[in-house]
């Protein structure tokens, strides 16, 4: 009996050590020895130059160039008091990782050729309580080269509580890279102008409380415009009457119980 609880223990051990080890193989991808640590001082992230979040922070503004790589570990949050420009390069936000931006936003450089990408891994959060701008890098399809545009996994969330206004007329400016267990969700408090679609999935609900001009929606679930909480896409757990950034979401599936993360601005309940 002794030998069989031994034997137990071992298997567990081995089983805790490889899940260990598969997410810090995950997260080493991202944040390696070639990373900067992402810390108060940084407002400016010039091209080739990457830097990893690992720790709760609040700065003022920041300022990405073409080819700049930023990345929020997992549960971490970013809060922007101020404007945000991301000119260029990639930006992931792991899982219930939060980027929270306070000011105005401003996606891709117009002609640059360049990609301005924000990926949102599931569970993932963004909230502008700005307007966010996206410009098209490939000037409307005058260059073959550039694209400015939000990929959005499972469970994950953007809130635009500002306008958003999308200068992008040829391609979708939200990709959904999810495995399709569960929906994402845009919401957009304020008034949106656009001149192509939203996106190619039917895995983004996307939640217009203001009035929507020029943008249509693709294939994503649209409630709006001016949408109402009767809406069959409207989030059972998200109330348009609390402040932008104070969001409640639905849980992922793997627990029945209530839990909340670790930042108090984001609270986790079943769905």
């Amino acid at each position: 009996m002794t030998n069989l609880f031994q034997l137990f223990k071992k298997i567990i051990l081995c089983f805790l050590l490889s899940s260990v080890n598969m997410l810090y193989a995950q997260s080493i991808q991202h944040c390696d020895e070639k990373s900067r640590v992402f810390t108060k001082q940084t407002n400016l992230i010039k091209s080739n130059e990457k830097y990893c979040l690992q720790e709760d922070l609040v700065i003022s503004n920041l300022t990405i160039e073409d080819g700049g790589k930023l990345y929020l570990s997992k549960g971490k949050k970013l809060k922007i008091s101020g404007n945000y420009s991301q000119k260029g390069g990639v930006v992931i936000i792991d899982s219930q990782a939060q980027l929270l931006i306070t000011g105005g936003t401003e996606l891709g450089a117009f002609g640059s050729q360049k990609d301005a990408i924000i990926e949102l891994m599931p569970n993932a959060y963004v909230s502008v309580t700005g307007s966010l701008s996206i410009n098209d890098p490939s000037w409307g399809g005058y260059y073959k080269q550039g694209k400015s545009f939000i990929k959005m996994n499972d469970n994950s969330m953007l809130e635009i509580c500002g306008t958003m206004d999308s200068k992008v007329s040829t391609y979708p400016i939200i990709e959904y890279i999810g495995k399709g267990t569960k929906k994402a969700i845009l919401i957009n408090r304020a008034q949106v102008a656009g001149g192509y679609s939203l996106a190619v999935s039917n895995q983004i609900d996307w939640i217009t409380l203001g009035s929507v001009s020029g943008l249509s929606a693709g294939k994503a679930n649209w409630c709006g415009e001016n949408a109402k909480v009767s809406c069959p896409y409207w989030p059972k757990t998200f109330d348009s009457t609390k402040d932008c950034g104070v969001l409640i979401l639905p849980n992922d599936g793997r627990n029945s119980k209530k839990k909340m993360i670790s930042n108090p601005m984001i609270h986790i309940y079943p769905s």
